[in-house]
C-alpha cells in the first residue's frame, strides 16, 4: 500500500496526462484562430487584387503595397486580442480546476476531509492575466507574438516585392510565415497551461502551509525529457521559493506536494484554526466519530494513517514502474486497451511498443509480428 505522499505523488502524476491533453485542446483553439487568419488574409489579398485588376497581380505599387500592409496590420491586431481572450478564459477555467483537484487530492490521501483553505478567486484571476511566465502579463506575451508575426508578414510582402514575386508568390510567402506562428503560439498555450496549473497548486499549498511541507520537482518519465528537468527531477524545495515548471518552453514538470507526517502533525496547535481541530489526531477522531465509526474502528483506521503519513519524499521511480501501479482504467486510456492488455497480462515492457532506433511507436500488427505469444496471453 503506498504511503500518503506516494499517493499523493501518483494523482498529481495522472492528472498531469490530462493536463498535457487540455494543453493540446487549448493549443488547438489558438491554431485554428491562425488558419483562419491566414485564409482570411489570402481572400483580402484577392479581392483588392481583383477590384484592381490584373495588372496588380504582377506587381505592386507603393500605394498598392501599403494598402497591403494595412490589412495585415489591422487583421493582426484583432486577432492578437480574441487568441489573448480565448487562452485567458481557458486558463481562469484550469486554475480553478487545478485547486479543486489538489484540494480533493489532499484529503483523498489523509483520508479524512481536512477542511482545506482555499486561495481567493481574485488571486486565480491575478494568476493567469498579471503572474505569466517569466513574472510578465499573459497579454504582453500575446502582444509580442503578435509583434513577431507582422514583422514576419511585412517582411513575405516586402521580400516579395524586392524579387518581384508578385501577389501568389507574397501569399506563398504569407504562409510560411504563419507556420513559423502556429509553432510559436502552440508552445506559448501550452507552456502557460503548465505554468497556470503549477502556480495554482501552489496558492492552495501556501494556503495549507501547516499540512504541505515542501513541494518536490516531478519531470514527466520518457525520451523528450529535458537535461533541466532531468536535473531537478525529485529536488525538494520549501512551498514558498525555489525554481518552479515551466523550466523552458512545452515543459511538462510538476510540483507534487510532500506532507508532513504523522508525529508532526499531531503535536498540540499543529492544525491551524479553522480546521475543525488542533491537530490531526483530534481531526481524525472528531471526523470518524461524525460518520459513525466506534472507538475500536477509530483506533484501527489511525494506526493505517499514521504509518502512512511519514513525511517521507517518494523515491525514485521509472514510467514503467509508475504506470504499473494506476487503476486499469488509467492505463487503458494511456496505452489504449489492447497495448494495456499486452503490458499487464502479456508481460510486454513500453520499450516493446516502440521501434528500438527511432522511438516510433508501433502499430498492433508490427506489435504482433514481434510478440505473437504475448498476444495471445493477453488479447
Amino acid at each position: 500500500m503506498p504511503t500518503t505522499n506516494e499517493a499523493l505523488f501518483d494523482a498529481a502524476n495522472r492528472n498531469q496526462v490530462f493536463l498535457t491533453r487540455f494543453g493540446g485542446g487549448s493549443a488547438r483553439k489558438i491554431t485554428k484562430m491562425l488558419d483562419k487568419a491566414e485564409a482570411d488574409l489570402v481572400e483580402r489579398i484577392a479581392q483588392r487584387v481583383a477590384r484592381l485588376g490584373p495588372a496588380a497581380a504582377a506587381s505592386l505599387g507603393t500605394k498598392r503595397l501599403e494598402a497591403i500592409l494595412q490589412s495585415v496590420r489591422e487583421q493582426n491586431r484583432d486577432l492578437v486580442n480574441a487568441m489573448h481572450r480565448t487562452t485567458a478564459g481557458d486558463l481562469r477555467a484550469l486554475a480553478r480546476q487545478e485547486v479543486d483537484i489538489a484540494d480533493r487530492r489532499l484529503t483523498e490521501a489523509v483520508g479524512v476531509d481536512l477542511n482545506n483553505f482555499r486561495p481567493p478567486p481574485e488571486e486565480l484571476r491575478v494568476l493567469v492575466a498579471k503572474r505569466a511566465v517569466g513574472a510578465q502579463t499573459l497579454r504582453s506575451w500575446f502582444t509580442r507574438l503578435g509583434r513577431d508575426r507582422l514583422g514576419r508578414l511585412e517582411s513575405a510582402v516586402n521580400l516579395g516585392v524586392i524579387e518581384g514575386d508578385g501577389i501568389q508568390g507574397i501569399v506563398r510567402r504569407f504562409r510560411a510565415s504563419e507556420n513559423v506562428t502556429r509553432r510559436s503560439a502552440e508552445a506559448l498555450v501550452r507552456t502557460h497551461v503548465n505554468h497556470v496549473a503549477n502556480q495554482a497548486r501552489n496558492e492552495l499549498y501556501k494556503a495549507n502551509s501547516d499540512l504541505v511541507d515542501e513541494v518536490r520537482w516531478t519531470a514527466t518519465l520518457d525520451g523528450r525529457t529535458s537535461f533541466i528537468c532531468r536535473a531537478r527531477d525529485g529536488k525538494v524545495y520549501p512551498i514558498n521559493t525555489g525554481p518552479r515548471p515551466p523550466a523552458h518552453p512545452n515543459c511538462r514538470s510538476i510540483m507534487t506536494p510532500v506532507l508532513k507526517s504523522w508525529e508532526e502533525l499531531a503535536k498540540p496547535g499543529a492544525l491551524r484554526p479553522g480546521r475543525g481541530a488542533g491537530d490531526i489526531d483530534k481531526l481524525f477522531r472528531k471526523n470518524l466519530r461524525e460518520q459513525g465509526f466506534d472507538g475500536t474502528a477509530i483506533s484501527g483506521i489511525k494506526r493505517n494513517a499514521r504509518a502512512s503519513m511519514n513525511g517521507q519524499v517518494p523515491g525514485d521511480i521509472t514510467y514503467q514502474d509508475w504506470l504499473k501501479r494506476q487503476p486499469k482504467r488509467f492505463q487503458n486510456e494511456v496505452l489504449g486497451p489492447t497495448r494495456a492488455n499486452l503490458f499487464r497480462d502479456g508481460g510486454l515492457s513500453l520499450d516493446r511498443f516502440v521501434e528500438p532506433t527511432t522511438g516510433r511507436g508501433l502499430t498492433l500488427d508490427e506489435i504482433r509480428r514481434k510478440n505473437e505469444e504475448a498476444f495471445m496471453k493477453a488479447v
